[in-house]
């Protein structure tokens, strides 16, 4: 689990529908077909901090842990595995990443950085789906 605390940005989420248009030569009108395609894609932007920079009371930033709290999270990031996504309101999405992970340094605060990462919608939030993506580990008994 991240928690995402700091400067937390959520881009425009886009409901992607498939559908394409077909312009025949001797037609007055087009013919549109639409697809069962139905998914999100969004970008996420936030400020990561280690727990050990957030426990100091010092205002100074642990730049070893700050390192390698963000090789951690973009290690699972780019593991090419699902994720499950909860919003500030609860709501949950299996996605994964794509794209390319960003990581925008703060010049004036050694070790600080925000990373940003693009996310698309890749199933539905039932047992089943989280099954067959290995992400019920330890809650077998409750699904």
């Amino acid at each position: 689990n991240y928690e995402l605390l700091y400067d937390v940005e959520l881009s425009d989420i886009e409901s992607n529908v498939a559908n394409a248009v077909f312009e025949p030569k001797n037609a007055r009108y087009p013919i549109v077909v639409h697809g069962n395609l139905d998914y999100a894609s969004f970008d996420v932007t936030a400020t990561f901090i280690s727990a050990e920079t957030m426990k100091d009371n010092s205002g100074k930033a642990n730049i070893r842990m700050e390192r390698l709290g963000k090789d951690r999270l973009l290690k699972f990031m780019k593991n090419g595995k699902p994720k499950i996504y909860r919003d500030h309101h609860g709501n949950l999405k299996l996605v994964s990443v794509v794209d390319n992970p960003k990581e925008t340094p703060y010049n004036n605060v050694g070790g600080i950085a925000k990373l940003s990462f693009s996310l698309v919608e890749i199933g539905d939030m039932d047992s089943e789906t989280l099954r067959a993506n290995n992400l019920l580990v330890g809650l077998s008994g409750v699904f």
